[in-house]
């Protein structure tokens, strides 16, 4: 049991385990990318049900659909139906793969909701995954305590460094998922970070809704930096109604005014901005294309016709070896 603020909370609110929400497209885009596709791959966002799934029908936020998403409007925007286009042309073992090397402990089944981020993950994990896009493509394991002294200053423990660093994700793949990721920051579901919060600094994130609002997630980061706040009630059957429990509405603003607050501390500015070398990491990155295109005569002919490619045949690349 933990004791916060008089109250009795069941679990540790950093390493317990919530619905991951939108949250988790990073990680499946990730993977996508990693298999061929590029931020500039359009998916569908037809509405669609799926018979043998209980006649499931994936809703975006908006509850609009039809046309086409890139895949850096998609991850904007937040869009549901054209993640699960992308999930399928991406296949469940890629995704499952980079699930796994960021570090995530639930077991990531092929429910096709687990896509749009009905498996359960921590706090703690979401920064440790995220972080691997902070750093370049490698995997960080956080650590609580560097060293410690005595009294007199003598040194009775340091943290071991790891001499060898684990590739998990591309170099490639992660300068594309910065920029996207600036892009939600920039002009999609976190862009009030600068217009209402008054952010200067360039940084990268994603917000995260939950089932019936029963979670909020908000993930951002910069090169020197990594920060995320999850809002919810110990039990997931204490909600909001409305829009209000949303991961833009709950989570979002906690970090967006740390952040500001950061900004404002000489200090903390020189420990966690000064230096960051996000906007360099995607200096190379030109993705020029439209977030959203509507289907035109021929897409709507032939749409009926197409043959669905199967991952070995839509794959340009193979993993490489992770060491």
């Amino acid at each position: 049991m933990v004791q916060i603020s008089g109250s009795i909370t069941p679990y540790d609110q950093v390493i317990a385990k919530r619905p991951f929400a939108s949250a988790i497209k990073p990680i499946l885009y990730a993977a996508a990318l990693e298999e061929g596709m590029n931020p500039c791959s359009y998916f569908d966002n037809d509405s669609v049900v799926f018979s043998d799934r209980n006649d499931w029908s994936p809703q975006n936020y908006d509850r609009s659909s039809g046309g086409k998403y890139s895949m850096v409007g998609s991850l904007k925007k937040s869009m549901n139906i054209p993640t699960i286009d992308l999930y399928f042309k991406t296949g469940y073992e890629a995704f499952e793969e980079v699930w796994t090397d960021m570090g995530f402990e639930s077991e990531l089944s092929e429910d096709l909701a687990n896509a749009l981020g009905a498996v359960d993950a921590s706090l703690m994990e979401a920064v440790r995954a995220y972080a691997v896009f902070a750093n370049g493509g490698m995997m960080v394991q956080p650590y609580f305590v560097d060293s410690i002294k005595t009294f007199n200053g003598t040194l009775i423990y340091s943290r071991d460094i790891p001499t060898e660093k684990k590739r998990v994700l591309e170099e490639e793949t992660v300068q594309n998922m910065n920029a996207m990721l600036m892009g939600v920051v920039e002009e999609g579901t976190a862009q009030s970070m600068k217009s209402t919060y008054g952010v200067r600094t360039d940084f990268a994130g994603k917000t995260g809704t939950a089932q019936n609002y029963a979670d909020a997630w908000f993930i951002c980061y910069n090169s020197n930096l990594v920060m995320g706040s999850r809002a919810g009630a110990s039990m997931p059957n204490i909600h909001f109604k409305t829009g209000a429990g949303s991961g833009s509405q709950m989570a979002f603003p906690v970090v967006a005014k740390t952040v500001r607050e950061i900004e404002r501390s000489s200090q903390l500015y020189e420990q966690y901005i000064e230096g960051d070398t996000l906007e360099e990491s995607v200096a190379g990155v030109h993705i020029d294309c439209e977030d959203f295109k509507e289907d035109n005569f021929f897409d709507k002919i032939l749409k009926p016709f197409e043959k669905e490619e199967t991952t070995v045949e839509k794959k340009k690349k193979r993993r490489f070896s992770r060491k």
